[in-house]
Protein backbone atom coordinates (compact mmCIF):
# COMPACT_ATOMS: atom_id res chain seq x y z
CA UNK A 1 0.00 0.00 0.00
CA UNK A 2 2.46 2.36 0.81
CA UNK A 3 4.60 1.85 -2.76
CA UNK A 4 1.36 2.54 -4.45
CA UNK A 5 0.79 5.76 -2.29
CA UNK A 6 4.22 6.65 -3.18
CA UNK A 7 4.31 5.72 -6.97
CA UNK A 8 5.25 2.78 -8.45
CA UNK A 9 9.35 4.57 -9.27
CA UNK A 10 11.25 5.77 -6.51
CA UNK A 11 13.15 9.19 -7.57
CA UNK A 12 16.19 8.91 -5.61
CA UNK A 13 18.16 8.10 -8.42
CA UNK A 14 16.80 9.54 -11.98
CA UNK A 15 19.44 10.23 -14.96
CA UNK A 16 18.62 11.79 -18.46
CA UNK A 17 20.13 12.02 -21.67
CA UNK A 18 20.92 15.56 -23.21
CA UNK A 19 18.41 14.69 -25.72
CA UNK A 20 15.10 16.89 -27.04
CA UNK A 21 13.00 14.09 -25.69
CA UNK A 22 14.65 13.99 -22.22
CA UNK A 23 14.66 18.09 -22.61
CA UNK A 24 10.81 18.07 -23.11
CA UNK A 25 10.39 15.04 -20.14
CA UNK A 26 12.48 17.68 -17.40
CA UNK A 27 9.88 20.64 -18.32
CA UNK A 28 7.10 18.74 -18.38
CA UNK A 29 7.97 17.19 -14.64
CA UNK A 30 9.60 20.92 -13.46
CA UNK A 31 6.13 22.25 -14.30
CA UNK A 32 3.86 19.80 -12.56
CA UNK A 33 6.03 19.92 -9.47
CA UNK A 34 6.06 23.65 -9.44
CA UNK A 35 3.08 23.86 -7.14
CA UNK A 36 2.31 20.01 -6.92
CA UNK A 37 5.66 19.07 -5.23
CA UNK A 38 3.18 18.05 -2.12
CA UNK A 39 2.37 15.57 0.01
CA UNK A 40 -0.89 15.09 0.44
CA UNK A 41 -1.70 11.09 -0.39
CA UNK A 42 -5.63 11.53 -0.74
CA UNK A 43 -5.26 13.58 -3.43
CA UNK A 44 -2.68 11.58 -4.99
CA UNK A 45 0.08 13.39 -4.46
CA UNK A 46 3.61 12.34 -2.93
CA UNK A 47 6.15 15.20 -4.09
CA UNK A 48 7.88 14.84 -6.79
CA UNK A 49 7.88 11.17 -7.39
CA UNK A 50 4.46 10.17 -8.33
CA UNK A 51 4.43 12.05 -11.45
CA UNK A 52 7.43 9.88 -12.47
CA UNK A 53 4.95 6.88 -12.80
CA UNK A 54 3.92 8.65 -16.09
CA UNK A 55 7.32 8.39 -17.49
CA UNK A 56 6.46 5.31 -19.70
CA UNK A 57 3.51 6.65 -21.37
CA UNK A 58 5.13 9.84 -22.28
CA UNK A 59 8.75 8.78 -22.84
CA UNK A 60 9.54 6.60 -25.90
CA UNK A 61 13.17 5.55 -24.72
CA UNK A 62 13.25 4.71 -20.95
CA UNK A 63 14.89 1.87 -18.75
CA UNK A 64 14.47 1.17 -15.43
CA UNK A 65 17.76 0.32 -13.36
CA UNK A 66 18.08 -2.60 -11.80
CA UNK A 67 21.24 -2.98 -10.04
CA UNK A 68 20.48 -3.82 -6.32
CA UNK A 69 23.50 -1.45 -5.84
CA UNK A 70 21.88 1.41 -6.37
CA UNK A 71 19.21 3.43 -4.03
CA UNK A 72 19.34 0.80 -1.54
CA UNK A 73 16.81 2.45 1.32
CA UNK A 74 14.62 1.18 4.08
CA UNK A 75 11.71 -0.15 1.24
CA UNK A 76 14.61 -2.48 0.12
CA UNK A 77 17.23 -2.86 2.42
CA UNK A 78 16.26 -6.82 4.41
CA UNK A 79 16.03 -7.55 0.33
CA UNK A 80 19.33 -6.62 -0.60
CA UNK A 81 20.92 -8.69 1.96
CA UNK A 82 23.85 -6.27 2.58
CA UNK A 83 27.65 -7.24 3.53
CA UNK A 84 29.97 -4.88 5.04
CA UNK A 85 34.22 -6.67 5.08
CA UNK A 86 37.36 -4.67 4.22
CA UNK A 87 35.37 -1.14 4.64
CA UNK A 88 33.52 -2.62 1.36
CA UNK A 89 30.00 -2.87 1.81
CA UNK A 90 28.05 -5.05 -1.26
CA UNK A 91 24.08 -5.66 -1.59
CA UNK A 92 23.16 -9.25 -2.97
CA UNK A 93 26.89 -9.47 -4.10
CA UNK A 94 27.13 -6.55 -6.04
CA UNK A 95 28.85 -2.81 -5.22
CA UNK A 96 26.87 -0.81 -3.18
CA UNK A 97 26.90 2.42 -5.01
CA UNK A 98 23.73 4.54 -3.73
CA UNK A 99 22.55 4.08 -0.33
CA UNK A 100 19.79 6.07 0.94
CA UNK A 101 19.52 7.02 4.23
CA UNK A 102 15.73 8.49 4.32
CA UNK A 103 13.89 9.21 6.84
CA UNK A 104 16.68 8.45 9.29
CA UNK A 105 16.64 10.88 12.73
CA UNK A 106 20.32 10.71 14.29
CA UNK A 107 17.95 11.56 17.27
CA UNK A 108 16.70 7.84 16.81
CA UNK A 109 20.16 5.94 16.18
CA UNK A 110 18.65 3.12 16.95
CA UNK A 111 16.02 3.66 13.93
CA UNK A 112 16.14 3.04 10.43
CA UNK A 113 13.33 5.44 9.55
CA UNK A 114 10.68 7.34 10.66
CA UNK A 115 8.50 6.26 7.84
CA UNK A 116 8.56 2.29 9.69
CA UNK A 117 8.28 2.50 13.13
CA UNK A 118 9.21 -1.51 13.37
CA UNK A 119 12.30 -1.37 11.29
CA UNK A 120 15.68 -1.37 13.72
CA UNK A 121 18.79 -0.87 12.83
CA UNK A 122 19.49 -4.00 14.56
CA UNK A 123 17.61 -5.69 12.65
CA UNK A 124 19.27 -4.85 9.39
CA UNK A 125 22.36 -7.26 9.92
CA UNK A 126 25.90 -6.16 8.65
CA UNK A 127 24.22 -2.55 7.48
CA UNK A 128 24.29 -1.30 11.11
CA UNK A 129 27.55 -0.43 10.35
CA UNK A 130 26.47 1.55 7.63
CA UNK A 131 24.08 3.23 9.52
CA UNK A 132 27.10 3.57 12.83
CA UNK A 133 29.63 5.16 9.86
CA UNK A 134 26.48 7.54 8.61
CA UNK A 135 25.78 8.37 12.31
CA UNK A 136 29.29 9.48 13.11
CA UNK A 137 29.74 11.10 9.95
CA UNK A 138 26.89 13.88 10.69
CA UNK A 139 28.08 14.66 14.16
CA UNK A 140 31.51 14.77 13.16
CA UNK A 141 30.43 17.60 10.26
CA UNK A 142 28.11 19.78 12.88
CA UNK A 143 24.90 17.54 12.86
CA UNK A 144 24.03 18.85 16.06
CA UNK A 145 24.88 22.33 15.72
CA UNK A 146 23.28 22.83 12.20
CA UNK A 147 20.22 21.43 13.93
CA UNK A 148 19.47 24.31 15.90
CA UNK A 149 19.62 27.02 12.76
CA UNK A 150 16.18 28.03 12.44
CA UNK A 151 14.18 27.13 9.42
CA UNK A 152 14.28 30.37 6.92
CA UNK A 153 10.44 30.09 5.25
CA UNK A 154 9.17 29.42 8.53
CA UNK A 155 7.97 32.54 9.60
CA UNK A 156 6.54 35.26 7.42
CA UNK A 157 8.79 38.96 7.82
CA UNK A 158 7.17 39.82 10.64
CA UNK A 159 8.78 37.00 12.78
CA UNK A 160 5.08 35.43 12.86
CA UNK A 161 4.76 31.40 11.97
CA UNK A 162 3.05 30.30 8.66
CA UNK A 163 1.22 27.92 10.14
CA UNK A 164 0.10 24.59 7.79
CA UNK A 165 -3.38 25.73 7.34
CA UNK A 166 -2.24 28.93 5.68
CA UNK A 167 0.35 26.86 3.49
CA UNK A 168 -2.45 24.55 1.69
CA UNK A 169 -4.86 27.75 1.32
CA UNK A 170 -2.19 29.11 -0.72
CA UNK A 171 -1.43 26.53 -2.43
CA UNK A 172 -4.88 26.16 -3.61
CA UNK A 173 -4.94 29.63 -5.45
CA UNK A 174 -2.93 27.92 -8.12
CA UNK A 175 -1.99 29.69 -10.99
CA UNK A 176 -4.42 32.80 -9.19
CA UNK A 177 -0.66 33.76 -7.36
CA UNK A 178 1.65 36.22 -9.43
CA UNK A 179 4.80 35.55 -9.71
CA UNK A 180 5.75 39.05 -7.99
CA UNK A 181 3.64 38.54 -5.15
CA UNK A 182 5.83 37.36 -2.42
CA UNK A 183 4.21 36.59 1.14
CA UNK A 184 7.22 36.75 2.77
CA UNK A 185 7.36 40.60 1.82
CA UNK A 186 5.34 43.05 4.21
CA UNK A 187 3.06 44.49 1.32
CA UNK A 188 2.29 41.20 0.33
CA UNK A 189 1.75 39.92 3.19
CA UNK A 190 -0.78 42.11 4.77
CA UNK A 191 -2.61 41.32 1.30
CA UNK A 192 -2.57 37.31 2.39
CA UNK A 193 -3.25 38.02 5.74
CA UNK A 194 -6.66 39.66 5.07
CA UNK A 195 -7.09 37.46 1.69
CA UNK A 196 -6.87 34.12 3.80
CA UNK A 197 -9.24 35.42 7.76
CA UNK A 198 -11.75 36.27 4.70
CA UNK A 199 -11.87 32.94 4.02
CA UNK A 200 -8.66 31.65 1.52
CA UNK A 201 -11.02 32.87 -1.60
CA UNK A 202 -9.03 34.39 -4.63
CA UNK A 203 -11.55 37.07 -4.56
CA UNK A 204 -11.10 38.12 -1.33
CA UNK A 205 -8.04 39.80 -1.87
Amino acid sequence: MRVLRAGVYNGGVVGFADCEEAHWFLEWWQAKVFRRCVRQVKRGYHFEQRWLDFAPSLVARHHLLRDPGVNVGHWNLLERHIRVANNRVTALGVPCRVFRFSGYQPERPEMVTKYNRHLTVADTGEAAAVFARYHALLMSAGYTEARKLPYAYETYRSGATISERARRAYQRQGDAVSNDDNPFERTSFDRFRRWFKMGGHPKAR
